[in-house]
């Protein structure tokens, strides 16, 4: 396989968080509902960014839910944890630091979820 280098379309600096921040509050109720989750999925989100998407979905999965979150940027999975933090949040989803290509997953991960999304 070829591996091509791309850049964070995104930009990290807090303005642009906080943009990215509207636009969830804007989308996310609409993104929950056509999801349909019944509750306790378990779910991949690829390219969390901020994870306010990420914490949603485990909130409407519910109990049970296993919900990991991968974003590649160091400095959104940094703010997704302040926010989480700020939310009483920190510990819905599992945040780890990597690729949608290649995602830091254990072998035993593989085909477990019952969801995966990006956005």
């Amino acid at each position: 396989m070829t591996r091509t280098s791309s850049r964070y379309v995104h930009g990290t600096d807090p303005r642009e968080q906080q943009r990215l921040s509207r636009l969830n509050d804007l989308l996310n109720g609409a993104a929950i509902r056509e999801l349909g989750l019944r509750g306790g999925e378990s779910i991949l989100d690829l390219g969390c960014g901020l994870a306010q998407l990420t914490r949603a979905m485990a909130k409407s999965a519910g109990p049970g839910a296993r919900v990991v979150g991968v974003e590649r940027s160091a400095e959104q999975i940094a703010e997704a944890v302040r926010q989480a933090r700020a939310a009483g949040e920190e510990g819905l989803v599992d945040l780890r630091q990597g690729d949608a290509i290649g995602p830091p997953l254990a072998d035993a991960e593989w085909g477990t979820f019952d969801l995966a999304h990006t956005r």
